[in-house]
């Protein structure tokens, strides 16, 4: 699991790519995610989550530099609650 502020989203083509800043280990995380979770992805984005997965580490590394998402739990910025998918009607007009 990592956790941090989501930022830097890439959709092109495809790509499905965001990144995680954690407070402490590595700047920042790239993190990979299946089409399914575009929603909880783009919901996120400049929120505090936590990002759960396939951690891959280059040898000799303490942390992780990138993850094979298969969950995302979002924070409210105010107060570090869990929230669910404020953004999908946005997601829904916009594709």
């Amino acid at each position: 699991m990592i956790e941090g502020m989501l930022e830097q989203i890439n959709l092109h083509d495809g790509a499905n790519i965001f990144h995680v800043y954690p407070e402490i280990g590595p700047r920042k995380v790239t993190c990979h995610f299946p089409p399914k979770l575009l929603e909880d992805a783009v919901s996120a984005v400049g929120r505090k989550v936590e990002v759960y997965g396939t951690l891959h580490y280059r040898s000799g590394a303490t942390f992780p530099h990138q993850v094979q998402v298969k969950q995302i739990e979002a924070f409210r910025q105010t107060t570090n609650c869990r929230i669910g998918k404020t953004c999908a009607a946005w997601l829904r007009r916009h594709r």
